[in-house]
C-alpha cells in the first residue's frame, strides 16, 4: 500500500515537472530575437527615476523561469504596454542570482539581495515605486498584456491616490 502511494506521488511530482518545461520551451521559441524594453540596471534606473520624475517599475526575473520568458514574448512586445512604460516609468530587472553590484539606500549590495529587501519571492515578481522610491505594490506572477498596460496606467495616472486598483478598473470599462 505504502508503495503504490509513493508510486503514484512520484509519478505525479514527474508529470507536473514536464508541464512547465514543455511551457517553457514553447514560449522560449516564440520570444523574439530582440528585446523592445530599455531595461536599467538598479542603481542608474533609480537614480535617472529621480531625475526624470518617473515611477520605477522594477522586474525581479529569472532566465530560467517560464513565466518570465512569457512576459518578455507577450506582456512587453504590447504596442500599448511598450508606450506606457517609455512615458511614466522606468523600467529595472533585477535577476535572479546575480552578483552585480548595486546601490541599495546609499549601501553597495548584490543585485540578489534586493530580492528579500522587495520581498519578491516568485517569478515574475513586479514591484511599482514612485519616483523617490517609495514602495507602492508588489504583484507576484505573470500579468498578460491588457491586465499589465492597466496597473500601468493606474500608477502611470496617478489614480491610484485617489481610487482603489478595483474601483479604477469598474471606472475605466
Amino acid at each position: 500500500m505504502n508503495l503504490k502511494l509513493i508510486l503514484c506521488i512520484v509519478i505525479m511530482n514527474l508529470s507536473l515537472g514536464a508541464i512547465p518545461k514543455a511551457e517553457a520551451q514553447a514560449v522560449e521559441a516564440k520570444m523574439p530575437a530582440t528585446q523592445t524594453v530599455q531595461w536599467k540596471d538598479y542603481t542608474q534606473g533609480m537614480k535617472q527615476a529621480t531625475q526624470e520624475k518617473k515611477f520605477v517599475f522594477i522586474q525581479f526575473y529569472a532566465a530560467w523561469c517560464p513565466y518570465c520568458r512569457k512576459m518578455d514574448a507577450v506582456t512587453l512586445q504590447d504596442p500599448k504596454v511598450q508606450k506606457s512604460l517609455a512615458r511614466w516609468f522606468v523600467p529595472i530587472r533585477v535577476e535572479d542570482k546575480s552578483t552585480r553590484a548595486v546601490i541599495y539606500e546609499g549601501k553597495q549590495i548584490k543585485e540578489e539581495d534586493l530580492f528579500p529587501l522587495y520581498r519578491a519571492s516568485s517569478f515574475p515578481s513586479l514591484v511599482f515605486l514612485e519616483p523617490d522610491g517609495t514602495r507602492l505594490t508588489l504583484i507576484p506572477g505573470y500579468l498578460g498584456p491588457v491586465e499589465f498596460n492597466q496597473m500601468l496606467e493606474f500608477v502611470g495616472t496617478g489614480s491610484y491616490k485617489k481610487m482603489t486598483y478595483e474601483a479604477y478598473i469598474k471606472q475605466s470599462k
